[in-house]
């Protein structure tokens, strides 16, 4: 606490048992009624909503009160905060989204930035907005300076105290507890190849694995296992050891050098920063993702040729989606059908809410219900069936039993029910607005035609054509990424030449697009 009071900004390297330390340690604070509780909240940022509402709900359990009392979390789609929160555990994106009202963030008086070493998107530009807002000479208008406490087991110290202006580091000493290693005896070549399912891997050590959204080394895994031709372990694990070692960066690359960037580009506009090429990145990345992202804000209308934000891109950013989403979901209230593609939406931004269960006589039984499903929605269309699940589980009388007897996930739909009343709320309140887009309706479009207009108007980028010779196609937004329609979409079976594509976070190993919208030529 001391540590605390002196500076401003602290770097907290926490030991092996960082998640109870750091609880008793949020609890210190918030009991106390010092300075910081009377001067605002405590928050605390986690890089994904599980753990933001677990921590919270442990860190009541401590304190001994209510969860959204005095303790509460927010994440996207979820606020279980009051007016008497003290501590609120959010995720990062929740964070990032309160700078857009309030870049002082005047209502906290202290950031924790924890789990910081994960290097999720929303953490390096929180990174950069802490630097550039607090710690850059940055005129404030605060009474009492803000408070940052980034916290990790693992993050380069170094690095990170120099970004922060040379800020301190804190050390929590954890307890180490022997490890042992042990290898199996007998592994085969064929069982390697056969179940060798690691997708995408930064570091291996013995038989640790970490999967992240950028590289695919199966195949090259797959030659390397097939080539050695060795049957005993040792000689097997040493391979595949030296393999990674060689080929493996010593840290994981964080997520802003290999994901788009078009969501974090609007906010980075709409909180009026400009130039985003000079903002204060940990580790930049590349000039050409950075331009693809005011390259798709443009053609959203977002943006205007010199990269200034427009009126619409600020109706954009008020909604927890992604850009394109977001276009389409304006789009269709300009166009009178968002009665259609908002509840589309919900589902798009919930779980899957397909069950596919592993016994062979349920597993037929699922894929009859489901396929009745599609065939409400039109049989040829995923937007089409995701719409109708909704729709049928809405106007079902026990929407629960609903769920139980067509294979569908009670809470997924619980959950995409609730995005929708908030998705409704903000669009709701947008369209009472001077500023709020205007488009004449043809009389003649019929509804599913006014909702695929609005569907393309957010998703063009993802339009894909069929390839001239194999299964699979070719996208067109200029780069001919080559694609493929995912096994689980209800147009598998369909021969189109056309089709509007949407990334399928599928296990499998290949680029695997569900089929949303087709048009035929």
């Amino acid at each position: 606490m001391q540590t605390v009071m002196k500076h401003d900004t602290l770097l907290s390297l926490a030991g092996p048992e960082m998640s109870i330390a750091v609880s008793f340690v949020h609890c210190a604070v918030g009991i106390d009624r010092s300075w910081y509780s009377k001067n605002g909240l405590i928050g605390v940022t986690q890089p994904r909503r599980v753990a933001a509402m677990s921590v919270a709900r442990r860190v009541a359990e401590e304190m001994e009160c209510d969860l959204g009392r005095k303790v509460g979390y927010q994440v996207r789609f979820d606020d279980c905060t009051s007016k008497e929160t003290r501590i609120k555990y959010m995720t990062d994106g929740c964070l990032l989204r309160e700078f857009l009202d309030d870049r002082e963030l005047s209502q906290y008086s202290i950031i924790i930035l924890d789990e910081a070493h994960e290097r999720s998107l929303d953490t390096d530009i929180l990174f950069g907005l802490v630097k550039q807002l607090f710690l850059s000479g940055h005129k404030t208008k605060r009474k009492e300076p803000l408070k940052v406490i980034v916290m990790s087991a693992t993050l380069d110290a170094g690095k990170f105290s120099v970004f922060l202006g040379d800020c301190p580091v804190f050390e929590i000493p954890g307890r180490l507890h022997p490890v042992k290693d042990i290898f199996c005896d007998m592994v085969l070549v064929k069982d390697m190849s056969r179940n060798a399912t690691i997708n995408y891997v930064s570091k291996v050590r013995s038989s640790s694995k970490v999967r992240s959204s950028w590289k695919d080394f199966t195949r090259e895994i797959l030659q390397n296992i097939q080539q050695s031709r060795v049957a005993r372990c040792p000689a097997l694990s040493r391979r595949v050891r030296d393999f990674f070692e060689e080929c493996m960066t010593e840290d994981m690359i964080p997520e802003i050098q290999r994901t788009s960037l078009s969501s974090v580009v609007l906010n980075l506009k709409c909180m009026g920063i400009h130039n985003i090429l000079e903002f204060p990145y940990v580790d930049p990345p590349e000039e050409r993702m950075l331009l693809e992202a005011l390259r798709q804000l443009y053609y959203f209308g977002a943006i205007d040729r010199k990269g200034y934000i427009q009126p619409l891109g600020h109706l954009m950013v008020e909604y927890p989606l992604p850009p394109g989403l977001s276009r389409a979901v304006i789009y269709s209230g300009a166009l009178g059908c968002h009665h259609l593609l908002l509840p589309v939406a919900a589902m798009l931004s919930s779980e899957n809410v397909f069950i596919r269960p592993g016994e062979e006589k349920k597993q037929t039984e699922a894929n009859k219900a489901h396929k009745k499903l599609s065939s409400m929605g039109g049989g040829n269309n995923d937007f089409g069936t995701l719409l109708a699940v909704f729709e049928s589980c809405s106007k079902s009388d026990s929407p629960s039993s609903w769920c139980r007897d067509n294979y569908i996930h009670w809470r997924a739909v619980t959950m995409a029910r609730n995005i929708h009343d908030q998705l409704k709320s903000i669009l709701t309140k947008q369209m009472q607005r001077s500023d709020f887009p205007k488009e004449d309706i043809d009389s003649d479009l019929k509804p599913g035609e006014l909702m695929g207009r609005a569907l393309c108007s957010g998703l063009f980028s993802n339009v894909a054509r069929k390839a001239p010779s194999g299964r699979g196609f070719r996208t067109m937004e200029g780069h001919g990424t080559h694609v493929f329609m995912h096994p689980s979409s209800v147009v598998i079976v369909f021969k189109r030449h056309y089709a509007n594509l949407q990334h399928f976070p599928g296990e499998g190993v290949g680029n695997f697009w569900v089929d949303l919208d087709i048009s035929t030529t």
